[in-house]
């Protein structure tokens, strides 16, 4: 980009000398930035530059792509590191450039931007980029629609390690995967043993997905200072192997998987919130418990694949990303599929691994399912219920909670608790004390 003759006969003038006369130089901060604005797409969130390059606004963090285009524009005699940072700086005051959180990625929520357009899922029709949608999300392939639809090695892969309804499932979050919609509120853990493929499946659809819309945060550090910042504005959280630690803290991920803004704050820098857009997938032997969810928040986002050992695929990684077009297509076809139902697919199988990792992660929800019964007129001390609950964590090994802990998990789960002739009792209860274990009694049976 050369403009240096253009700019020869430009007689408006930023700054006077010491006698009252303006200097060539100074015409030129303020003309090369007119320039970079009507010769650019440009725009700034966040106090970050972005570019417009091939239908999507990438991200210029410390200036050095605008920096350069800035040197480029300049006389030889002017191009000087300090005369380049007053022109980028220059810029960087321009507010009409500025957008805001909302001002971004405003095109429907059901397209997907790919390299060759923007593709509308529903309608199938592929339309042309516009700098004026700010999108700032691509996945880094084209769209294309194969000539014959035929079985893709990675399904035939899967299909040997995963039932029918979980396939299902999974190819349907991972196609969620290609846009920022997170209205569908679902996170995905695969689960199995080290060799079932679960390294090679996330690592697919990382490829697919692209690493510059991913980040690697582990549901463990989520709710950790500062983390959640590397999740602006990408479409996919993934984090291979997970530790199998309890998590601690479930109140970020529920928000990161709805659809709230989240509370952000950079190192030495500013508080601020954005609206995250990135899909949470994790592959574990195990999956961690969670120590703090007493109601049903956490566990009615998840969705839960178990992998096992399958059959042997010779040059598998070769064939499968030779394939991805195909299976891109595939997906997109699923995610129509999604939003045809308004929600996505849960299997059988899912919903009986959380139904597990919720009893085994709450134990007073254990608790309730297994002693609680509805009982009218039936109106149990507090005090009493708490020990029966203590008792019963003994029975079945389980780790107990704090007495406040338990009443606080116990209204959130629906029972009511009430002051009657001065003594704090539950409503319309009662505790079906044969599967405890009644200190010397011993364990009775129902």
């Amino acid at each position: 980009m050369e403009i240096g003759t253009d700019l020869k006969d430009f007689h408006l003038f930023s700054k006077p000398d010491k006698d009252g006369n303006r200097t060539a130089k100074d015409v030129f901060d303020s003309k090369i930035v007119e320039y970079l604005i009507s010769h650019m797409d440009l725009m700034i969130y966040n106090n970050v530059l972005y570019i417009y390059v091939g239908g999507v606004y990438v991200k210029d963090k410390d200036g050095r792509k605008i920096k350069s285009q800035i040197q480029a524009l300049m006389y030889d005699e002017f191009k000087t590191s300090i005369r380049i940072n007053r022109v980028y700086a220059l810029l960087m005051c321009t507010n009409s450039l500025v957008v805001t959180e909302e001002e971004t990625n405003t095109y429907p929520v059901h397209w997907i931007n790919f390299r060759n357009g923007m593709l509308d899922v529903i309608s199938g029709e592929l339309k042309e980029h516009n700098p004026a949608y700010h999108s700032v999300n691509q996945i880094p392939h084209d769209y294309i629609v194969p000539e014959h639809e035929r079985e893709l090695t990675f399904c035939k892969f899967l299909e040997s390690r995963i039932s029918e309804e979980d396939r299902k499932m999974l190819y349907e979050f991972f196609a969620l995967c290609l846009n920022v919609d997170v209205s569908f509120q679902k996170m995905m853990y695969i689960i199995g043993p080290g060799s079932a493929g679960k390294s090679l499946t996330l690592e697919y659809i990382n490829f697919i997905v692209g690493r510059e819309n991913i980040s690697h945060i582990s549901p463990q550090n989520l709710s950790q200072r500062f983390q959640s910042t590397f999740l602006m504005q990408k479409l996919l959280n993934s984090v291979s192997d997970i530790s199998s630690n309890p998590i601690r803290d479930t109140a970020l991920i529920k928000q990161l998987s709805g659809e709230d803004a989240i509370p952000a704050e950079y190192k030495g820098g500013d508080v601020f919130s954005f609206y995250n857009t990135a899909k949470m997938l994790f592959t574990a032997n195990t999956i961690p418990l969670v120590e703090d969810e007493q109601s049903n928040g956490y566990y009615r986002r998840l969705l839960i694949v178990r992998m096992k050992d399958g059959d042997y695929f010779p040059n598998l990684k070769q064939k499968i990303l030779k394939e991805s077009p195909e299976f891109i297509y595939f997906l997109t076809k699923h995610l129509k599929n999604v939003y045809s139902r308004g929600k996505i697919f849960e299997s059988g199988g899912s919903i009986g691994e959380v139904s597990k990792l919720r009893l085994n992660s709450d134990s007073v929800q254990a608790f309730v399912d297994d002693v609680i019964e509805d009982c009218v007129g039936m109106n149990p001390k507090r005090s009493d219920v708490f020990e029966y609950y203590e008792r019963y964590c003994a029975a079945e090994k389980l780790d107990s909670v704090g007495k406040n802990t338990f009443y606080q998990s116990m209204e959130s789960k629906g029972f009511s608790i009430y002051k009657n002739h001065g003594v704090w009792v539950f409503k319309n209860m009662s505790v079906s004390t044969q599967k405890i274990y009644l200190g010397q009694l011993g364990k009775f049976s129902s």
